[in-house]
């Protein structure tokens, strides 16, 4: 007997809507397990230092998540600003609540005259990562009266930026991965601001990418502890350090171009304490007292020259 005509149509039919249900079941299924992974992924995000409580119900896309993680308070003394527009309004912040004594900026948007606010504030630690570094910024930094460490790290760094920095009271300056132009090179001009900085502590400048001769920028420089490590800094740049008339401890680790060459002119200067150096000084033909100045395990930066620790 031949089945009706109709009754395969229903068939058909059949078939198609239970392709169609498996298929917009299989992509519900998918979007689910995504909306799933992005909220997990929030909810894991670690805020540096807070333990603020974030309210998934008002997570409702990037944007919204990254304005609710913008703004938060570290250890009680901190205050850390992320990925926002870093206001007037913001800053008199460390005004208005003075116990507010460490500023921090990560990848932030600003008006570098608005700092001119943090003059009347007690900030002691400045920290950006990720930003632009011009002179005004600087020149309105170095004038708050309790500031003593600046840090920064990936920062692109205008030319004249450093001009201002010998009325800096600053004890400590970190700059990691820092420099002028979208390659961020390091270079004479900002050795040269530093060098001019009267206070000058610590210089921790490693990680970054001199120019060639950069360094001679920076003789004359009143720092006691110098940090170049892992740079492409050369022997001829270590003949500078010669002529920083206060050194005293010298980290020199993972710099691939050095040789014994360059740390015979580091020994040279009569008031270096200790060095930390990978070259197997054995065979510089030091004497006895001089290899000991040269000792890893015995690099130990005294605690009056060092950086905050993180908790």
């Amino acid at each position: 007997m031949m089945r009706d005509p109709m009754d395969r149509l229903q068939m058909v039919f059949i078939v198609i809507v239970a392709v169609a249900a498996i298929a917009i079941a299989v992509i519900v299924s998918h979007i689910v397990d995504r909306s799933y992974e992005h909220v997990s992924e929030i909810k894991q995000t670690k805020i540096e230092g807070t333990t603020d409580d974030i309210s998934m119900d008002i997570v409702k896309n990037a944007d919204d998540a990254k304005t609710i993680l913008a703004k938060t308070s570290g250890s009680p003394n901190e205050l850390k600003f992320t990925d926002q527009t870093v206001t007037r309004a913001d800053l008199k912040t460390f005004v208005n609540e003075p116990k507010y004594t460490k500023f921090r900026m990560l990848r932030c948007d600003f008006d570098s005259k608005d700092f001119d606010v943090l003059k009347e504030t007690k900030v002691k630690i400045v920290s950006m990562s990720d930003c632009p570094v011009d002179k005004e910024l600087m020149d309105q930094i170095v004038e708050m009266p309790k500031l003593h460490t600046i840090e920064m790290f990936r920062c692109d760094i205008s030319k004249n930026a450093f001009t201002n920095l010998a009325v800096s009271k600053v004890r400590l300056i970190k700059l990691r991965k820092c420099g002028e132009t979208r390659d961020r090179i390091f270079t004479k001009s900002l050795f040269k601001g530093l060098a001019r900085m009267p206070t000058l502590v610590h210089a921790e400048l490693s990680k970054n990418t001199f120019e060639d001769h950069a360094i001679d920028g920076f003789a004359g420089a009143q720092c006691m502890v110098l940090n170049i490590s892992r740079t492409n800094a050369t022997d001829e740049d270590l003949e500078t350090l010669k002529h920083l008339p206060h050194l005293q401890y010298a980290d020199l680790e993972f710099c691939g171009k050095l040789t014994c060459k360059g740390l015979k002119f580091v020994n040279q200067n009569p008031s270096v304490k200790s060095v930390r150096t990978d070259i197997p000084v054995s065979s510089c033909n030091f004497s006895a007292a001089d290899v000991s100045k040269f000792q890893p395990s015995s690099y130990r930066v005294p605690d009056d020259m060092q950086f905050e620790r993180e908790p």
